[in-house]
């Protein structure tokens, strides 16, 4: 078995109210992974109301070895 890992950061800031996600994107200069405001996602079948909405974002994977973090 080889000791290889998968490395990347993931962010998500998550908002139960109408906020304006985009706005995050055009203050920081970074486009998200993903994100959608809170009237672009779909509708919950538990609540019926729209899921939260979210801006997401996850760096490039890297596959390192040797450190230490798989199991053999």
């Amino acid at each position: 078995m080889s000791n290889y890992c998968t490395i990347y950061a993931e962010m998500h800031m998550i908002f139960d109210n109408d906020f304006d996600v985009h706005s995050i994107t055009k203050r920081l200069g970074i486009a998200p992974t993903e994100c959608k405001s809170r009237n672009e996602t779909r509708m919950s079948p538990l609540t019926d109301k729209p899921i939260e909405g979210f801006w997401t974002l996850k760096t490039e994977e890297k596959r390192r070895k040797g450190l230490g973090c798989c199991i053999e």
